[in-house]
């Protein structure tokens, strides 16, 4: 009877053995679910959390980028105004600049003219339509200059040019004047 109970015990012993092995490995299997359960869910969540984040990204450079495109309207509309504004005074300075010459002209003009009758009464006719043509030529350079005021955008350098002409003649009217 000795034997039955040591093969028994033996026996029981060996299933016990064996449960804890099948227990053991099924354990083992279950944290190794348990585990890869939670290393999906991290996974998941870090993915969900790098999505947010390049999303936020996105979003804040898309903001920045609209925000600088604004800045750079608002740069071209002002500099635009002012653009305006500038060639608005030079239209202003072109018009004022040419209408007092186109006075100052007509004013020469008429003595011009005053000169060439007392020229024509007292010098021969070669020399008096010498001084004739120089004094027209005189005032047609005038002309001219008023003229390429349209193409400058140095206004002073139009109204040295515009000057010089306007002294060049009014000398030439002084000049004929003194042989009369």
């Amino acid at each position: 009877m000795k034997r039955i109970w040591m093969t028994c015990l033996v026996l029981g012993a060996g299933l016990v053995a064996c449960d804890s092995r099948n227990d053991r490995a099924s354990r083992t299997n279950e944290d190794r679910r348990e585990a890869d359960r939670k290393a999906a869910e991290i996974s998941s969540e870090t993915d969900k959390k790098i999505a947010e984040s390049q999303k936020k990204a996105s979003e804040e450079q898309d903001r920045i980028a609209r925000e600088g495109q604004e800045k750079l309207d608002d740069v071209r509309r002002a500099s635009e105004r002012k653009m305006s504004d500038v060639d608005d005074a030079l239209v202003k300075a072109r018009a004022d600049l040419r209408d007092s010459t186109q006075r100052t002209l007509d004013d020469l003009d008429k003595r011009a003219e005053d000169v060439n009758a007392n020229l024509e009464k007292s010098l021969a006719r070669p020399d008096y339509e010498k001084i004739r043509s120089d004094l027209r030529s005189k005032s047609e350079s005038v002309k001219r200059a008023m003229s390429d005021l349209d193409n400058t955008t140095d206004m002073d350098a139009g109204k040295r040019t515009l000057q010089s002409r306007l002294d060049d003649y009014e000398k030439a009217i002084d000049n004929a004047k003194k042989r009369t």
